[in-house]
Formats: C-alpha cells, sequence, structure tokens
C-alpha cells in the first residue's frame, strides 16, 4: 500500500484481533504426507481422539497507518484445484478492487474492478498509461463491473517469480550497498504483524 515507503512498525501498525483454528488430520492423511507410520510422541498434545489438531489457520485485523486490514489464511486438507487459491479485495472511495481466483475464474488469478461511482473514463485512461510497462493489458465490462484482462505474456508463474526474486537477493549479497534503506524497517514491520498476530491469536 505504500510502495518505496519505509514503515516503523511502532507507529505505524496496531493490531486489533486475531484468532486461529486447527486443520484435523487423520492418521492416514498424516502418513501421505510424511511417510511416518505412526504418531511421533511429540505430536502427542495436538492428538485429539483419532486426529492430528494442526493450528495453521489464522484471522487478523490490524491497522497499517490507519487503513484497516483484515487477513485470513487458510490451510485445507486439499482445495477443490489442487492448489493454492488467493482471494483480495481493497477497498477505496471511488471502487474496489477483487482478486478472484475460485471455480468461476478456473483457479486462475483473474482481477476486478467494482465501481462504487463512475470512473469508467478514469480506468480507461489508467489502463492506457500502464501500457508502455505492462504491453496488452485491457478492460472487459462485465455487467456492474470490468474484468481487468492480461495476456499470458505477463502471467508469470511460481517458479518465474521465485527465479527473478533470487537473482534479485543474489545481487544484494554481491553489493549489499544497492539494499533500498526501506528493506530491514519494512522487513520488520513485516514480521511484526505475523509474528505478534500469532502471539494475539493465543490470547484470544
Amino acid at each position: 500500500m505504500f510502495p518505496g515507503e519505509a514503515l516503523d512498525y511502532r507507529h505505524d501498525i496496531r493490531l486489533h484481533s486475531a484468532s486461529r483454528w486447527p486443520t484435523r488430520l487423520s492418521l492416514a492423511q498424516f502418513r501421505e504426507v510424511t511417510g511416518e507410520p505412526a504418531w511421533p510422541d511429540f505430536l502427542g498434545p495436538w492428538l485429539k481422539g483419532d486426529a492430528l489438531e494442526y493450528f495453521c489457520n489464522g484471522r487478523l485485523h490490524y491497522e497499517i497507518r490507519g487503513i484497516h486490514v483484515a487477513l485470513e489464511c487458510r490451510w485445507d486438507w486439499q482445495t477443490e484445484a489442487g492448489d493454492d487459491t488467493h482471494n483480495a479485495s481493497y477497498r477505496g472511495t471511488r471502487a474496489r478492487l477483487e482478486l478472484r481466483q475460485g471455480k468461476v475464474e478456473g483457479y486462475r488469478a483473474q482481477l476486478y474492478v467494482v465501481p462504487q461511482a463512475d470512473i469508467a473514463g478514469a480506468l480507461e485512461r489508467r489502463v492506457a498509461a500502464l501500457q508502455a510497462e505492462l504491453p496488452g493489458i485491457g478492460i472487459d465490462r462485465r455487467g456492474g463491473e470490468w474484468q481487468v484482462t492480461v495476456p499470458d505474456a505477463l502471467r508469470r508463474g511460481h517458479e518465474a517469480h521465485f527465479a527473478a526474486f533470487t537473482r534479485r537477493f543474489l545481487a544484494y549479497v554481491e553489493n549489499p550497498q544497492s539494499v533500498p534503506k526501506r528493506f530491514r524497517p519494512n522487513l520488520l514491520a513485516k514480521y511484526f504483524v505475523t509474528t505478534e498476530g500469532v502471539a494475539l491469536s493465543h490470547r484470544s
């Protein structure tokens, strides 16, 4: 939300509430994942009846510079698609941006603009301005909303993203002076949210 800026977790972030709940795994599912024939002794505290309660799901509500953020991370035994899914909604004063990756989208991430006002002209100008950086993107009116169309050439998968991340990381290792000054405070902010969110969920 604040590209290029450094965040101070002590002043910019306020946590409000958090909760957690388990995904229950049967011994057969555990065997499928780990190859272990039986429950290891150290998992004893999380065994309830004939299932393992794996606390991997959570919700968090916090603010970053006054903007409210609600997160939910859920790890089910298996998704319908067999892959991870991601849904996000960003609410502005004149429109909502929604990233959807469900059954309707064929489990492929799609971006939609849901207007709260007359934004057609502004949206068209913005998409046109992005052509130099993202050639081929467009908008397709679908009922009361627009889908942002993204050509396959711009859709880099997980492996391509990871390779690009690795190249950038190694470049920083070779030349530490090139690391942007915002990286350290923003990393601290990121892990403040995750670690304090987990701690808050234990107190709720």
